[in-house]
């Protein structure tokens, strides 16, 4: 379903703005879809946009839902290659993961 509200605003020549990009993100990584989040943000980087923590996050979110920490963990670093401050939730996201870990 997100995917196809996606392909329909490109069939429309519709641009999609930040908020409707993380809005899209964040209905995947409800799923979750780690990999379509991760799609997503490489589409962002390629078209220049200027990223934020909030995209980063809902990625970090994203794996951290899956159960995948190691790519929480590269999210995170991407994230600082890009020289983005982390948030708060930024944070939150990293001390769940791992907390997470320490269980397995």
């Amino acid at each position: 379903m997100v995917s196809q509200v996606y392909s329909d605003m490109v069939a429309r020549h519709i641009q999609p703005s930040l908020v409707t990009y993380s809005t899209l993100m964040l209905a995947h990584a409800f799923v979750p879809d780690p990999e379509s989040c991760m799609r997503i943000l490489e589409e962002l980087k390629r078209g220049g946009v200027e990223l934020n923590a909030v995209i980063y996050t809902i990625v970090m979110r994203a794996w951290a839902k899956a159960g995948k920490w190691d790519n929480v963990k590269s999210t995170y670093e991407l994230m600082k290659q890009d020289n983005i401050q982390p948030t708060k939730l930024t944070m939150e996201v990293l001390r769940y993961g791992g907390s997470e870990s320490v269980k397995e």
